[in-house]
């Protein structure tokens, strides 16, 4: 089962890149039968160059110009970035690399990422792929501090994009950016007219802020994932046999700090002491 990363990356972020590369040749004991994609503007891509040489997996660098040309965007990286803004930017490096994997799964890394152990990719995606899981809470908005935090733009922009009520699902990307291949590739067929053509390419218009996962996810579970083996979790359903009940209570959605931000984040009501309690989960 072979695997490719992909990561979107620029010239302030080389060091948390060298970083990343030397924690993969240290610890990552298949390596070597990586496919790396790495995608930066051009004029940075001779600084890339040099941290992959020295890389065990291969890597390809991918420019930021070839992806949006290949999307049919026409304006340069840093006039694409000033109009639709950073987190849509980035999302866009990102599926454009995902499509050009040539491998059945890949797995997104962003810069700052770093491994303290030996691990084999090999292992880490068959887990994954053995039991493909989403968590999620079903959350809906209360107040305008919730309304006007970027998460709330996204999920507002999910919604429009794929023709969905996404207000209330808050999926927690951050636990794992696994994405198949063919659902990407569906995915963007889908999105050609409501997202490419109506505001990614059209030089007049202003993008609404986009993650790619969030994107994914929903795309997954309202059009077709569940039945091809996908599970999507309501982690507070399952607050309770997962954590001690010193914890559980505290998940309460009508007391802060959920009622306020809907911030989804576990530590978010773990004091230091607690933290040993949730190695259960890990």
């Amino acid at each position: 089962m072979h695997l490719s990363l992909v990561t979107p990356s620029y010239s302030g972020h080389l060091r948390h890149f060298e970083n990343l590369a030397a924690s993969i040749n240290q610890f990552g004991e298949d390596a070597q039968h990586i496919d790396w994609l790495v995608v930066i503007d051009s004029c940075d891509a001779s600084r890339f160059d040099a941290v992959a040489k020295d890389c065990v997996a291969n890597i390809q660098i991918l420019t930021t110009e070839v992806i949006l040309e290949g999307f049919g965007i026409t304006e340069a990286p840093d006039a694409f970035l000033r109009r639709v803004g950073k987190f849509t930017f980035q999302s866009v490096k990102k599926l454009g690399a995902l499509i050009r994997a040539e491998t059945d799964w890949s797995l997104v890394l962003d810069s700052e990422t770093v491994f303290h152990k030996p691990f084999r990719f090999e292992d880490i995606l068959a887990d994954y792929a053995e039991r493909k899981y989403v968590f999620y809470s079903e959350t809906q908005p209360r107040g305008d501090i919730w309304k006007a935090n970027l998460g709330h733009h996204v999920n507002m922009s999910t919604s429009e994009i794929l023709g969905v009520d996404a207000e209330d699902r808050w999926y927690l990307e951050y636990f794992h950016w696994f994405y198949e291949r063919k659902w990407v590739k569906k995915m963007l067929e889908a999105l050609k007219e409501p997202l490419f053509d109506r505001y990614l390419t059209d030089t007049n218009s202003s993008s609404p802020d986009i993650f790619e996962n969030i994107l994914y996810y929903n795309f997954l579970e309202y059009h077709g994932g569940v039945d091809d083996g996908y599970e999507f979790c309501d982690i507070f359903e399952r607050i309770s046999d997962l954590l001690p009940d010193r914890l559980a209570h505290r998940f309460i959605m009508s007391e802060l700090p959920f009622s306020a931000f809907g911030n989804d984040y576990i530590l978010s009501v773990c004091r230091p002491e607690d933290v040993s309690l949730l190695m259960r989960l890990f």
